[in-house]
């Protein structure tokens, strides 16, 4: 290491963003060219999580203090985290963070968490926000998508490693599959991007970003926001115009961040140049707020008091039919899929199971239609369920087909279009 950082009792400085780095299987590459291009000063903390065998010692500490100035250290349970340090996460622990703080518990040995880099990540974005960046790399299996995902929706950063310059695409191919990475780049290149971000958000936050004014004879920004809605709104064929300003601005000064544009008026004009970037704008509009089980104590009363009843309701052979809307990537509606084939083979039910479930997000659906998740993903469902309506192959659980076949899914709009109208075609072509 080339400098020793204790954990002092408080903190004597706040990273401007965490950046959590996960990797695995060929990682060692792309953590290097990630590590040797941050630039100094910038405020952020980095740390390192890999895949490591606790049985061997690991040259790591070594190896990344020849790769850049900063102080780099072995993370330490409860240590501080302090700006311009890279945390090097150990071998057969499992880290998470709360209030700029890590806290490091052993792996559980039996081999159930299965999932550190995710676990990583849900805690960066449970606990930072939108100061929240999540990094992944290559490596094999699904570690750090679900993570990814989180942080998307708590509004802060993701970037995955372009799959064809990865030694093993697996990783960086899961977490593009959620729809939730703001930027596909090479390893290099990303701490340019985390740059270009702080430097956006700090010219936003402190007001001197170049924002359309009135006095200069431009619009103001309420108008060009105004613009933008509606150009989005057309691309997508989705009316955002009940979205809040609020909500608007967010998603918008992300993409001007991440396109360095500089300011709003600029954004449109790329919008208009660029239909893709107006889709891009879309998809991050449609955050999907989803898990497996994800409100325990309301699938528990689902599972136990809702489901007898509507079996016993049911007349024998009658399919029982079930509407999800914004089901998002899916997760949701597997659940109650799983719940009721459950319960349908315990207690020897006969009724059919029909499942329409709709969204007008076109790349979430696609994730739901494939019904193929990562094993970090299905740790909130409960064993029985995960079993009788999962397969599992490696690092990676798919819907079972007969499971999967009693599920319908469709772009429909709650908005615009009559419910009874889709509702009754689905039925029908699912009979």
């Amino acid at each position: 290491m080339n400098a020793d950082v204790s954990a002092p009792e408080t903190p004597t400085a706040t990273p401007r963003l965490i950046v959590a780095i996960g990797a695995s299987a060929g990682g060692l590459r792309p953590i290097r060219e990630f590590i040797q291009q941050i630039p100094p000063g910038l405020g952020c903390a980095y740390i390192v999580m890999q895949h490591l065998d606790p049985n061997r010692e690991s040259r790591m500490p070594e190896l990344a203090a020849a790769w850049t100035r900063l102080p780099v250290v072995e993370a330490m349970h409860l240590m501080v985290i302090r700006p311009d340090v890279v945390y090097l996460i150990p071998a057969g622990v499992l880290a998470t963070i709360k209030s700029d703080r890590l806290f490091l518990v052993p792996t559980d040995r039996k081999g159930r968490n299965l999932a550190p880099i995710t676990e990583l990540l849900l805690s960066l974005a449970d606990s930072l926000g939108k100061r929240a960046v999540g990094v992944i790399l290559s490596g094999a299996g699904s570690d750090g998508a679900h993570g990814i995902k989180a942080i998307h929706e708590a509004g802060g950063l993701t970037l995955v490693q372009e799959p064809t310059a990865a030694r093993f695409s697996s990783m960086p191919d899961a977490a593009i599959a959620t729809g939730c990475v703001s930027r596909v780049a090479a390893a290099e290149a990303m701490p340019h991007v985390i740059q270009a971000h702080l430097q956006y958000q700090g010219a936003a936050s402190s007001g001197s970003m170049d924002v359309p004014d009135e006095s200069e004879g431009r619009e103001p920004v309420s108008n060009v926001l105004a613009e933008i809605v509606a150009l989005v709104s057309e691309a997508s064929g989705n009316d955002f115009t009940g979205y809040k300003v609020t909500t608007v601005g967010r998603r918008v000064d992300r993409r001007v961040g991440l396109r360095n544009v500089g300011d709003y008026a600029h954004y449109l004009e790329l919008l208009r140049q660029e239909p893709q970037e107006a889709l891009r704008l879309a998809e991050d509009m449609l955050i999907g707020v989803t898990s497996f089980y994800r409100d325990p104590q309301a699938f528990d009363c689902f599972r136990e008091q809702v489901v007898p009843k509507l079996f016993d309701k049911e007349v024998a052979g009658e399919p029982l039919r079930v509407w999800v809307a914004g089901c998002a990537t899916g997760e949701e509606a597997y659940t109650i899929a799983a719940i009721l084939h459950h319960y349908k083979q315990q207690a020897g039910k006969t009724n059919a199971i029909q499942i329409f479930a709709s969204d007008i997000d076109v790349s979430a659906l696609e994730c739901a239609r494939s019904g193929v998740y990562g094993v970090e993903a299905l740790q909130r469902l409960p064993e029985a369920l995960r079993e009788s309506a999962f397969a599992r192959q490696q690092e990676l659980y798919r819907v079972r087909k007969d499971v999967r076949d009693t599920l319908v899914f469709a772009i429909h709009n709650l908005v615009s279009d009559p419910p009874s109208r889709a509702l009754i075609w689905s039925f029908a072509a699912m009979s």
